[in-house]
């Protein structure tokens, strides 16, 4: 008996420990270079909060983000959930992180399939957020000229901004919710940096091995998070920062990400 006591006290503090380091946030910072930065630009990247709290009123990653200094806040959707009509979440972080640097949103499948769209895009503005929402703003940023776009829906046969984007000679920054575009179409593209969400990280990280399952990908997705170059274009994909699902994320802790680009050699 005192064996099976220990064995189960043993299991719960393991649990424990697991539930913690998966619900505390983790910072990852990806490096990339190019010829047409002559000075280093600094993105925060978030997806994924599904009205997830990091922190009371989100200050966990409310604080990450501002220790991270970073030049450009970029969001790339479902910051809410589709199902619930409270959007406060959503809300209060865009407005506690506006005076941090500039914030410039795409939106996810949440918020289309939310009915509310519309709407959400309105608030954001008014919050102080840039929303692009098939359009693009050239932006200077510590000495760069920096063409930034980003949309809600693309397919084959509506590529919107697409083709007068990636004709641009400037650095080109794209917000796009969903990295499976980027394997059938984006990487195509002359883009020079897309920033995506969605997959959750795979929901389930198995050691050695990545993430278990992502929409659109299925079973052990490639592209679940990280860096990518192929063809034209690098990708960089967010674990995110919550979950919609009823299965937990297991292995696989939200994530701030923070992409330095940097002048080429």
């Amino acid at each position: 008996m005192r064996i099976i006591i220990i064995i189960l006290a043993v299991i719960s503090v393991i649990l424990t420990c697991l539930y913690v380091r998966d619900h505390k946030l983790i910072v990852t910072e990806y490096e990339i270079k190019s010829e047409k930065i002559t000075s280093p630009v600094r993105v925060a990247l978030i997806a994924d909060l599904h009205n997830n709290e990091l922190g009371q009123n989100n200050s966990e990653l409310i604080n990450a983000i501002k220790d991270s200094n970073p030049d450009i806040i970029a969001s790339v959707g479902d910051l809410m959930n589709q199902t619930n009509d409270d959007y406060s979440v959503m809300y209060s972080l865009i407005e506690n992180i506006v005076g941090i640097a500039p914030v410039y949103c795409s939106m996810g499948n949440h918020e289309l399939n939310s009915g509310n769209m519309n709407i959400i895009i309105e608030r954001l503005e008014d919050l102080g957020a840039t929303v692009l929402a098939g359009d693009m703003e050239q932006i200077s940023v510590n000495g760069n000229t920096v063409l930034i776009g980003g949309s809600s829906y693309i397919d084959f046969d509506n590529r919107g901004i697409l083709d007068e984007f990636a004709e641009s000679d400037e650095f080109k920054l794209f917000l796009y919710h969903y990295p499976e575009l980027y394997i059938w179409m984006l990487q195509h593209y002359d883009i020079d940096l897309i920033l995506s969400g969605h997959t959750h990280g795979g929901q389930i990280r198995l050691p050695f091995v990545g993430g278990l399952f992502a929409p659109e990908q299925g079973l052990f997705p490639k592209y679940d998070a990280g860096l990518f170059t192929d063809d034209a274009a690098t990708i960089v994909i967010s674990k995110g920062l919550g979950s919609n699902s009823a299965l937990p994320r297991i292995n696989n802790p939200p994530e701030l990400v923070i992409v330095d680009i940097i002048p080429a050699d």
